[in-house]
């Protein structure tokens, strides 16, 4: 009979700390901060299959963005494609593709990238500013203005759109 207490007490003792590990892992994944803590978080939530459905996929994206803010580009991507394996509808995957892209200096694919997040409805100031810039470093300064002004009106006033779009007038040859 002892015996048995002292299993039940086991037993009792490890789920009660499991669920702190997985809110850990939760937390960390999703909770922001140093990309190396991002990194662990989501690494255990994908390893140990702790979420399902799209928050398993964010999981993947999460991770992305952490292997990104740390260089790591060609795993981020990898990861990526595993997320638009698994939902090849969720937006995030593809914004978070568009700033690798980005960061890579392939404005090309930066571009399909964000026009893929905004086709699938993720669309804010932040996609517009970062798919116009893309658009002016590949010359296409129409299609940027309009992303430009897109920024302004999701977002309100940003120096740094200002002055972009500014930029992408002044290489067409067009006073604001």
């Amino acid at each position: 009979m002892a015996r048995l207490a002292a299993l039940i007490t086991v037993l009792v003792l490890s789920l009660g700390q499991a669920a702190p590990a997985r809110s850990d892992a939760i937390d960390d994944c999703f909770g922001g901060g140093d990309p190396a803590v991002v990194l662990e978080g989501c690494s255990r939530i994908i390893e140990f299959g702790k979420l399902a459905g799209e928050e398993f996929v964010e999981a993947y994206v999460f991770r992305a963005s952490a292997l990104r803010a740390l260089g790591h580009y060609d795993h981020a991507l990898a990861d990526l494609d595993y997320a638009a394996r698994l939902d090849p509808g969720y937006p995030d995957g593809y914004d978070e593709r568009g700033r690798i892209f980005l960061q890579l200096g392939q404005y090309r694919q930066a571009v399909a990238a964000f026009d893929e997040a905004v086709r699938l409805g993720l669309d804010n100031a932040e996609i517009r500013a970062l798919r116009g810039y893309s658009l002016s470093e590949i010359g296409a300064l129409e299609r940027a203005i309009i992303d430009f002004d897109e920024a302004v009106w999701l977002g309100g006033p940003s120096v740094s759109v200002f002055l972009l779009r500014a930029d992408a007038h002044a290489a067409l040859g067009q006073n604001e």
